[in-house]
């Protein structure tokens, strides 16, 4: 009572369960936010009996100033009811976490407990952070058991997870996180693109392949093709990237439109099943992609329409005939089409070297008249011959 009447806090003035409760009861709770009540033993004894007049004492400790900074180092060194002090204090206070990580001096077991606890009981409002938390909270994430536990509830998974998301923490592993936190974790894409991860993510250890994860989780999807480079880094040589055939033209479709750079080696490392029948079905955009990698058949209509579409026998449509060795399904082209596609082959001279391979090309679309000798390129070589010998030109 000398020290409350003259206004001077003893934080650590020692006092019995009764002392406590007859201070208290001489100068009313409302007191309990004057710094000259600031004590540990007060704050021990209100916190395990009357948990009411302690948040008086608890909501004027918020402000830091001078004389709650002092208590508050004092209490979190000594006090007996640490943890249920920060529980209550983070409901309150969104200082919290940058206190117990960058102001009070804590040996660091405390340090992890009580942050841990506060990660517990985060409340609806925003906490404040800095670089300091931020690097803490990376550092030791799974260190905290309220990450690891299953007992953990959505509503605490969330908040937690919407923390991590301010400060910009992405985990380099799922894995030590609780049964209700990874799914918080995931639905905010606040994990490294790991094999691991994915598989985590998707509840799936055989494949992670682009259209399994389509089909189990969208929001994985959508973060992976935002990430298709590092992705194809990891699945590199551990799963392909499309599984099926049935989705091939729904991943190849959205693989053009967020990352299209990366279109040829999700193509290149798809199961063999993984063709596309017509060109038609997909957007030119990766037709080029598909016929480098050989997943489309050389028919007279795929073959013709890559060719009006960029004007001339490329390298990547070269690669297709080259490896097929003819054009196919040639019954229903106009004799105008079969012209102007044979002109073109026989142009592509840098794209197909070979002169007897451009010739049969040729042959095997059944045209119907010669072809007009000034439309084909003198070179030098066995193409004229061969042009005669297959009967393509007049003699």
């Amino acid at each position: 009572i000398h020290n409350v009447e003259r206004d001077l806090m003893d934080e650590h003035f020692e006092l019995l369960p009764d002392d406590v409760d007859a201070i208290v009861r001489e100068r009313g709770k409302n007191a309990l936010k004057e710094p000259a009540l600031y004590n540990i033993a007060i704050f021990d004894r209100l916190l395990t009996t009357d948990i009411q007049a302690a948040d008086i004492m608890i909501r004027s400790l918020v402000d830091f100033g001078e004389s709650q900074t002092r208590f508050l180092q004092a209490y979190l060194a000594t006090g007996e009811q640490r943890r249920r002090f920060i529980e209550r204090f983070t409901a309150v206070s969104t200082r919290v976490l940058t206190y117990l990580v960058s102001q009070a001096d804590l040996d660091d077991a405390l340090k992890l407990e009580l942050v841990d606890v506060a990660l517990a009981h985060l409340s609806a409002s925003k906490q404040r952070t800095d670089t300091a938390v931020f690097e803490y909270l990376a550092a030791h994430y799974a260190e905290f058991s309220v990450l690891a536990s299953d007992t953990t509830t959505p509503t605490q998974a969330e908040r937690i997870s919407a923390l991590f998301a301010a400060v910009s923490i992405t985990l380099p592993r799922l894995e030590p996180l609780g049964r209700q936190v990874r799914p918080s974790f995931v639905s905010r894409n606040l994990y490294e693109v790991t094999y691991e991860n994915l598989a985590i993510a998707i509840g799936n250890t055989v494949t992670v392949a682009l259209d399994v994860i389509r089909a189990a989780n969208e929001t994985v999807y959508g973060y992976v093709l935002g990430h298709l480079g590092t992705y194809l880094d990891v699945v590199d040589g551990v799963s392909t990237t499309i599984d099926t055939g049935e989705q091939f033209l729904a991943v190849i479709e959205d693989v053009l439109q967020q990352d299209a750079a990366n279109l040829g080696a999700v193509i290149e490392r798809a199961a063999p099943i993984c063709k596309v029948a017509d060109f038609a079905d997909v957007s030119d955009g990766a037709w080029p992609a598909l016929a480098e990698h050989e997943r489309v058949p050389a028919t007279f209509s795929n073959v013709s329409r890559y060719v009006e579409t960029f004007g001339s026998v490329d390298a990547a449509l070269a690669t297709i005939l080259t490896a097929s060795g003819e054009i196919t399904e040639i019954s229903a082209a106009d004799e105008a089409s079969k012209t102007a596609l044979a002109v073109a082959i026989l142009a592509a001279v840098d794209q197909i070297p070979s002169a007897a391979l451009r010739s049969e090309l040729v042959a095997c679309l059944n045209l119907g008249s010669y072809l007009d000798v000034d439309d084909i390129a003198a070179e030098v070589g066995k193409l004229f011959s061969l042009l005669l010998k297959l009967d393509i030109i007049a003699d």
